[in-house]
Formats: structure tokens, C-alpha cells, sequence
């Protein structure tokens, strides 16, 4: 996706590229790049922050807010496809956003999460 947004990162903020150049393409490098290290970010500093000994019920409480977060990602998202895509009857499978939240996003964040900082890192990334 790096390399993607690095080939065509002409069209960021271009009139001539209407309502994707000015909203959705910096919306999709946040919610693929910047959203990624925030997460990873605030979890971190949850970690850092809190003592494990500060509350016997602590996993329980850091699971909820890191699914608490993810369910509002996941939100913005579903509301802005509902908002400007074309194949709003895709949306009917809606209703599956808390299994994702749950199974599909952490270990896609992580896979992603890892890349990301091979390329910075000048690695080679591969499957």
C-alpha cells in the first residue's frame, strides 16, 4: 500500500480528482497507515501507563477498550462506504462488523503493522 500511495501521490488534494482526491484518499492513507500506529500507539501506552497490579479485572478492561476501539473504527468506516459508495447493497453483511472486529482486524493490523515497518526499515517484504 506504501508504494501505492508513493506512485500516485498526485492525486491527494487535486480538484481534478473531485470528492476521492479531497476525502476519500487521505481518508484511506489515515485509516491504513496513521489509524494503524495510533492503535498500536495507544495500546502501548496503556501498557506502559497502567500497572498490571493496578486492578485484578485489568485484561478484561483493556480488551473492552481495544474492541471498543476497533467497533468504532469499523464504524467510521461502514458509515462513510454507506455514505459515498455506489454498491450500498454490499452493506447487508453489516451486521458481521463485530466478528471482524474480533478475529479479521487485530491479525490484519498486525500483518499490515509488521510490513509497514519492514519498508521503513529498507527491508524486503514478501509472503
Amino acid at each position: 500500500q506504501l508504494q501505492v500511495y508513493r506512485k500516485h501521490v498526485d492525486i491527494f488534494f487535486k480538484k481534478r480528482f473531485g470528492l476521492f482526491g479531497w476525502i476519500i484518499a487521505p481518508n484511506n492513507v489515515f485509516m491504513d497507515i496513521g489509524a494503524l500506529f495510533l492503535r498500536a500507539a495507544w495500546l502501548a501506552a496503556i501498557i506502559a501507563f497502567t500497572p498490571f497490579t493496578s486492578s485484578p479485572n485489568y485484561a478484561l478492561r483493556l480488551t473492552f477498550l481495544v474492541f471498543t476501539f476497533y467497533l468504532a473504527l469499523e464504524t467510521l468506516s461502514l458509515t462513510s462506504a454507506a455514505l459515498l459508495s455506489p454498491r450500498r447493497g454490499d452493506l447487508k453483511y453489516a451486521f458481521l462488523a463485530p466478528l471482524m472486529v474480533v478475529f479479521y482486524r487485530p491479525l490484519h493490523s498486525i500483518v499490515r503493522f509488521t510490513s509497514y515497518v519492514k519498508v521503513a526499515l529498507k527491508r524486503g517484504v514478501g509472503w
